[in-house]
């Protein structure tokens, strides 16, 4: 092999395992273990909302508060995630208003009202 073919080769060696190392670098801080359970999570929140929307167990008026609850909390994450990443700070208040909207829906959906059966289900 001649002397610029090995330069070459060794440059887009060098180029590729510095493109691997950005991408790799910004991939874990962008998407971090705890911020994909946080988005399981919520996942999980909005599943038990409909839930509860579609049986009967949440009534118009909770869901309002229900949704509203949600909103606050997804603006927030998009908030926090703005810059590509999640701070220790962000996720642990993530993870507080997470815990307020999980427990906003299960007592909307524990506290015995339902809607009537003639009525429609309203709402998203």
């Amino acid at each position: 092999m001649t002397r610029i073919a090995t330069l070459a080769t060794s440059a887009l060696v060098l180029a590729a395992a510095a493109a691997a190392a950005i991408v790799f670098a910004t991939g874990a801080s962008a998407s971090g273990y705890k911020s994909k359970h946080l988005d399981h999570a919520a996942g999980h929140v909005e599943r038990r909302y409909e839930s509860g929307r579609q049986s009967g167990s949440i009534t118009y008026f909770e869901g309002l508060r229900v949704r509203r609850a949600l909103r606050e909390y997804r603006t927030l994450e998009s908030s926090y995630k703005a810059d590509g990443r999640l701070s220790g700070y962000e996720r642990r208040s993530l993870a507080r208003k997470l815990a307020e909207t999980r427990s906003t829906v299960k007592a909307a959906s524990h506290n015995g009202y339902r809607r009537a059966g003639v009525l429609p289900r309203v709402g998203r």
